[in-house]
């Protein structure tokens, strides 16, 4: 698995705030929230598609993955950024996220 795959894997952790507050939590790569992941020798860069463009919760968010994705075995660093060019919608979800929040 290479080290990209393994960070995505890894920010599976991380669960969605609104999905948490329905009672329903699914993690944000499941809820299609992962833009690209780019590896430049251990440098992470992670861009974060939200599902609001003004989203209550992104410094929560962008704190949490930059924590996670920091702990993958040869990752140097991280900065995770919000994507605000990509617009997120239900179809970036996978099917067992959609499931969830039926």
């Amino acid at each position: 698995m290479t080290r990209t795959q393994r960070v995505r894997q890894a920010l599976r952790q991380v669960k969605d705030p609104c999905s948490v507050s329905a009672g329903r939590p699914v993690d944000i790569v499941s809820m299609g929230l992962i833009g690209t992941i780019e590896d430049q020798d251990g440098a992470i860069r992670i861009s974060l598609v939200l599902t609001e463009p003004v989203c209550w919760f992104s410094k929560d968010i962008v704190g949490c993955v930059e924590t996670v994705a920091s702990r993958v075995d040869g990752v140097r660093s991280v900065e995770a950024v919000l994507d605000h060019e990509e617009i997120w919608d239900p179809g970036r979800m996978e099917p067992s996220a959609r499931a969830i929040l039926r």
